[in-house]
């Protein structure tokens, strides 16, 4: 049940936090097949977007949920939490994110009350899983120098606070950021 002022008609409402694949406009209803592909091209569905949809229906329809409106952005689109009045703690976007359905918005993160560190872990735990969106997620290498200090000579001054050095035993280089 979503309350509101005294509009009439139908209004959209985002969900705050997340941004999951476009299923593109004029796009076929046809049941997600399981493989996040969807049955063709001629749809204009964005990959897994037929997934996130079915994700989203079989656990929505047919039951009474909340929705908190959490804000809204310059262009008055409003931004809400949603969760279900049966299980308050289950928030779908933070389940989506988790199964890999859809990615953590900076722009509407930021609306979320309370912050969105839930919808960040479950975004981390959905590309350490590899989970649909992240199936070919590679993390980016880890920069941190084992050992702590470490001798180099400087080769490039970047900018004011970047310089790239050549490590003096190894002879590799490395960016390194001031701070």
């Amino acid at each position: 049940r979503a309350w509101g002022g005294r509009r009439r008609g139908r209004s959209g409402v985002d969900v705050a936090g997340w941004q999951g694949p476009n299923m593109g406009r004029g796009a076929a209803a046809e049941p997600w097949d399981g493989d996040g592909d969807g049955p063709g091209p001629e749809t204009r569905a964005e990959p897994l977007a037929r997934g996130a949809k079915h994700f989203t229906e079989t656990r929505a329809l047919h039951r009474d949920a909340t929705l908190t409106l959490e804000g809204e952005d310059k262009y008055h689109n409003l931004y809400a939490t949603f969760s279900f009045d049966d299980a308050p703690n289950v928030d779908v976007a933070e389940e989506l994110t988790r199964n890999g359905l859809a990615r953590v918005a900076d722009w509407s993160a930021a609306l979320v009350a309370g912050g969105a560190a839930r919808l960040r872990a479950a975004e981390k735990a959905a590309k350490a899983s590899c989970a649909r969106i992240w199936r070919e997620y590679v993390p980016p290498p880890d920069n941190s120098i084992s050992g702590g200090d470490f001798r180099a000579v400087v080769v490039e001054a970047v900018s004011g606070d970047v310089v790239v050095v050549a490590h003096l035993a190894t002879g590799a280089e490395r960016r390194v950021n001031l701070s």
